[in-house]
């Protein structure tokens, strides 16, 4: 009984084993990544993928100027204001972009895309804040650079005043030795 009892274990865990080096061995096979094209769900993306962002920005700039006929100029000013907005485009220019931005808050209140503007102008702004202050920064130290030149030279004029009158006092010193060597000659 117990030898049965036994294989019936050692038959269990042979199965258990094999199961596992199964899966393992189909978890190992290598799978073929289907890659999904999907439409960009932030337009400018194409542009900013592909660098047409000339194109791009004129395509926009024709929708534009056609728009206020269909009443839907929301994308064309988002979109032209992320071409402005943009480091890396061609066209980067937070002022322009700002005009668009706010154009588009301001003419679109409830548009999702007004919503998208107003987190971009607060994006300008604080690069725009942070830019200041780095300029204000660097004259700063501009400033205190000159300062600290300044009196680094104060104290080389100082330090040379002082080598001279260290230089004045040794003569006197040494002319008071001469006087008194005389007047011992003298006397003696």
């Amino acid at each position: 009984m117990q030898k049965t009892y036994a294989n019936r274990i050692r038959s269990l865990l042979a199965t258990v084993f094999l199961l596992f080096g199964a899966i393992g061995l189909v978890g190992c096979a290598q799978k073929l990544q289907q890659v999904e094209v999907r439409e960009p769900l932030f337009a400018p993306q194409s542009a900013i993928q592909s660098g047409e962002y000339r194109a791009f920005l004129e395509e926009n700039q024709k929708l534009l100027l056609q728009c206020p006929l269909s009443n839907s100029c929301e994308a064309p000013l988002f979109n032209i204001g992320v071409v402005h907005a943009y480091s890396k485009s061609p066209f980067y220019d937070r002022s322009k972009a700002l005009h668009y931005f706010d154009q588009l808050a301001r003419d679109y209140p409830h548009s999702p895309l007004a919503y998208e503007a107003m987190v971009w102008i607060d994006l300008i702004e604080q690069v725009r804040a942070l830019e200041q202050k780095r300029l204000r920064l660097q004259s700063q130290i501009k400033s205190k650079k000159a300062a600290v030149k300044s009196k680094e030279q104060d104290l080389r004029v100082k330090d040379a005043t002082i080598e001279d009158l260290r230089q004045q006092i040794k003569r006197s010193r040494d002319i008071d030795l001469e006087i008194g060597e005389k007047e011992r000659e003298i006397l003696y």
